[in-house]
């Protein structure tokens, strides 16, 4: 490690004097919940590029961001359309009774999905044929896509 220079040198005995400043305005006042105000450091002490110059921040730090942007990119886009993907569709058949039991329950029922309603798209659930599946495989079938990303 580098021996820090005059100009970091100040920074730093600037750092540890504010927060000895801060320190002691919170020892003075402690209670600020009745509307009083207490600037723990003093305006102009601090700035950004006191504080980009004594912190690190280098190649490694840089990588490592990228790797968490494209961490969380990549994810989001399955992530936040999994509710999406495991949406049953409305259906719409000939019988009286048009509902999702009654329909798995008799397979001689003849159904279709209604791309009419505004909730019915097609999804991994009419793609692959999940709409007579019980609702633990349904969810199961999120779950181990989660389970495989660990």
């Amino acid at each position: 490690m580098q021996p820090l220079n005059q100009k970091q040198v100040s920074i730093r005995d600037s750092l540890l004097n504010s927060s000895q400043t801060m320190m002691a305005n919170f020892s003075l006042n402690p209670d600020i919940s009745h509307g009083s105000s207490v600037s723990f450091i003093p305006a102009g002490t601090v700035t950004t590029e006191m504080l980009m110059q004594i912190l690190p921040y280098g190649r490694f730090q840089i990588c490592r961001f990228l790797a968490f942007l494209f961490t969380m990119i990549s994810t989001s886009h399955i992530i936040y359309n999994m509710a999406l993907f495991l949406l049953m569709p409305h259906i719409t058949c000939d019988s009286a009774d048009c509902s999702r039991l009654s329909v798995c329950s008799d397979r001689s029922i003849h159904y279709s999905n209604d791309y009419s309603n505004v909730y019915t798209i097609d999804n991994w659930i009419s793609q692959l044929n999940l709409f007579c599946s019980s609702n633990i495989y349904v969810g199961l079938f999120g779950s181990v896509y989660f389970f495989g990303m660990l």
